[in-house]
């Protein structure tokens, strides 16, 4: 009986994992899509960015994370570090705002900021 109520309890946690969505999952398309744009057209990448983040998405600290994260893929410091630091303005507490921070100053071979930012 014991065996029997354990496993109907683990398979009712595991459906409800199962139906979570990661975080920033939504905007990955979009994201990605834009994202092609930026070695060949900057500006149109941009716009679609911009046009991502209108309305309530201004102080979504997860998406700002990924248009930051996809700057950065592209070689794109600059933009990620601002992306970066318009997340931690909006949730100072935010950790990935802090990791792709960090993630920016190694690319940058500023160690002593990328340490800071880890911790």
């Amino acid at each position: 009986m014991k065996k029997l109520v354990l496993t109907v309890m683990s398979l009712c946690l595991a459906v409800t994992m199962w139906g979570q969505t990661p975080a920033g999952s939504e905007w990955s398309p979009q994201v990605k899509q834009a994202a092609t744009m930026i070695k060949e057209n900057p500006a149109k990448a941009s716009e679609a960015f911009d046009e991502l983040m209108k309305g309530k998405n201004k102080k979504n600290t997860s998406l700002l994370v990924e248009i930051g994260r996809a700057y950065l893929d592209q070689g794109k410091t600059a933009e990620a570090a601002e992306y970066a630091q318009r997340a931690k303005d909006v949730n100072s507490k935010c950790a990935v705002a802090y990791l792709l921070s960090g993630d920016v100053a190694l690319k940058l071979n500023d160690v002593n900021k990328a340490s800071s930012d880890y911790n």
